[in-house]
């Protein structure tokens, strides 16, 4: 699978994300590999099919789920402001070096505008201990690899070089590798949900908040200062719990 670049943060990224993984930017479609349900073994090549025990996955853990996700967010906007600023040195840079403006004006802007941008990555080196893929994005990868390669042997039938016994067996190895993912997607997918339903009315909860605290400044319980700082962080909660409802959206659809 070939890499390309995210458009916010220059990172790595993969054909088949629907979003990057380092700060969460929306990335266009991009077709998909064959599904495996669409690509079916031919009946008298199927083997008897046995019971296998389904692997255990690790408890479902909301709290990294949510630094993670939350973490992408505000490292989009620290990338996205560090390139405004980066923007506005180039912009000087240009004006000084054209006659627009003098040195002795430009420098100290130039500085400044540096100090800005050396307190923004000191700001994300704070999310460099969190993982940067959560385990449902590893398990997408392994189901669409797995994919790929099924699809691959679809074109070795008739080969002289591979017999179809041996064909059969690396077929039926791979389907039970993929029967084997979409097991433990399912069983992440019905956390996610589950979660998913808590997010909302956490949303909920929130938006009512900013309209008790309205009424409370109305009536006089809270100054307008203490109703300024506290609606702030009231709507800054709000952005990134609506983000984070977007992201889980996206990785059930996967």
């Amino acid at each position: 699978m070939s890499t390309l670049n995210c458009p916010t943060c220059q990172n790595s990224i993969k054909e088949n994300w629907k979003y990057c993984r380092f700060c969460g930017t929306k990335l266009e479609r991009v077709e998909q590999p064959p599904k495996v349900e669409e690509v079916h073994l031919e009946e008298s090549e199927a083997p008897a099919v046995e019971e296998k025990p389904k692997a255990k996955l690790p408890e479902f853990d909301r709290g990294l789920y949510y630094r993670v996700l939350a973490s992408r967010g505000k490292r989009r906007q620290l990338n996205e402001k560090k390139k405004q600023l980066l923007d506005e040195v180039n912009s000087l840079l240009e004006q000084v070096k054209s006659g627009l403006v003098s040195r002795d004006y430009a420098l100290p802007k130039i500085q400044e505008l540096k100090k800005e941008v050396q307190s923004l990555n000191e700001e994300a080196k704070t999310f460099s201990n969190l993982p940067e893929e959560l385990p449902i994005e590893t398990l997408i990868d392994q189901i669409e690899s797995a994919r790929e390669k099924f699809a691959k042997l679809q074109d070795l039938k008739g080969r002289s070089e591979i017999s179809k016994e041996t064909l059969r067996e690396a077929k039926q190895q791979y389907l039970d590798n993929i029967e084997l993912l979409m097991d433990q997607k399912s069983v992440v997918d019905g956390h996610l949900r589950n979660w998913l339903h808590d997010l909302k009315n956490e949303l909920k909860t929130l938006r009512k908040d900013i309209e008790m605290l309205y009424i409370k400044r109305e009536t006089g319980e809270i100054i307008e200062e203490e109703y300024t700082k506290r609606k702030k962080a009231l709507a800054d909660k709000i952005n990134e719990v609506e983000q984070i409802i977007k992201a889980v959206e996206i990785m059930i659809q996967n």
